[in-house]
């Protein structure tokens, strides 16, 4: 498995369609289910919230949800009536299907730009590839390079960067050549670029997804001003602390660069709920934020915590453990997401349900 970030879809022409009404508060998540073949919505006990109709259909993010009907994306409400008129090409990345900060990406005659909630052209189609905006903030990427732009268009940031992530706590993770560092809001580099890229990537626009991360990768381009330092760091800060590698492992900073757990680690994920996965050898577990190890190298997968317990993999089946360790759901999936709300989605083959925390379905597999 080899990372790779997130980007994404679709503009032009946009029409609202309908009259939405005011949708009820304190409204639960919504999930997206499959049944015969259609795709609809339940809540956290398995009732069917919205029937089954769509040939695809996305979470929902700030009230909205993309949908697929004959072969085009558009965007439904809480209550299933389309919003935005499905117009959209499928995009190749799923974050493409979520507004971020009121606005989404979208793509038209192969150019990169935002819509908002309403369906109009927000930032006209005009990168060559970007990302979701993130404390006013999004990556886009001009002519190999990657910079950033205001939620006007305005380009705050030169794209001089071979990659770049999105900010989290002010700063961002950009890789020059083969390193990366951390740059704030300005630009200015707050950690210097000192971390290689420990992986083998692929060309251009390839999307990985390694533990429930995703990145774009982009080719090495021009020469830097400042001299890089991590050999790796593709993710931003999490709890106040980033994974980064140096040399052969993984350790992790604080958010003044330094280093607070040594780097011991083949790998080393995000933090989450005070706990964060890292590999030694081909086994993960957890450690603590004093990198002791919590819970000990016994998986062959292990995922961020999430509602209070993480995914992980016994062999090629996936089951769930809580802060302990203990596992709370026996391994018996082929695959799974993260609890939300108290439900989560597995798959046995091709078939989708969900779960609840003592492992019971709240929606049968179904195809």
């Amino acid at each position: 498995m080899k990372p790779s970030a997130l980007l994404l879809s679709c503009l032009g022409p946009l029409f609202f369609v309908g009259c939405a009404r005011d949708e009820p508060k304190n409204q639960g998540e919504l999930h997206p289910v499959r049944q015969a073949g259609k795709w609809g919505y339940i809540d956290k006990t398995g009732q069917l919230a919205i029937k089954p109709q769509f040939e695809f259909a996305a979470r929902f993010s700030e009230g909205l949800a993309a949908v697929s009907i004959k072969d085009m994306y558009g965007f439904i409400n809480r209550r299933g009536e389309i919003v935005i008129k499905p117009q959209f090409e499928r995009s190749a990345y799923l974050s493409a299907d979520l507004f971020s900060e009121g606005l989404k990406l979208a793509k038209i005659g192969g150019k990169w730009g935002y819509i908002d909630t309403k369906g109009n052209s927000a930032i006209q189609p005009q990168f060559d590839l970007a990302g979701d905006f993130s404390e006013g903030l999004a990556p886009v990427m001009m002519d190999d390079m990657w910079g950033y732009i205001d939620k006007t268009g305005g380009i705050v940031i030169d794209p001089v960067y071979n990659t770049a992530m999105k900010h989290f706590q002010g700063r961002a993770a950009v890789r020059m050549g083969n390193k990366w560092g951390y740059i704030d809001k300005t630009g200015k580099l707050i950690i210097g670029a000192q971390y290689d890229f420990g992986f083998e990537l692929g060309g251009l626009g390839t999307q990985v997804e390694f533990l429930g991360y995703r990145f774009l990768v982009i080719p090495p381009g021009v020469q830097h001003s400042f001299q890089p330092q991590f050999d790796d760091a593709p993710f931003n800060f999490s709890e106040g602390l980033a994974g980064v590698k140096i040399g052969a492992k993984w350790g992790y900073i604080d958010q003044a660069g330094k280093t607070v757990i040594q780097p011991r680690f083949d790998w080393a994920a995000k933090f989450s709920e005070g706990l964060a996965g890292v590999m030694v050898g081909d086994k993960w577990g957890y450690i603590d934020q004093s990198g002791n190890v919590v819970i000990h190298l016994q998986f062959k997968n292990a995922y961020p915590f999430s509602d209070r317990v993480a995914r992980v993999f016994v062999g090629d089946t996936c089951g769930y453990v809580n802060h302990s360790g203990q596992i709370v759901i026996t391994p018996q999936f082929d695959n799974g997401e993260d609890f939300i709300e108290g439900i989560a989605m597995v798959w046995i083959g091709n078939k989708q349900g969900y779960i609840d925390k003592s492992g019971k379905y709240v929606w049968n597999p179904a195809e």
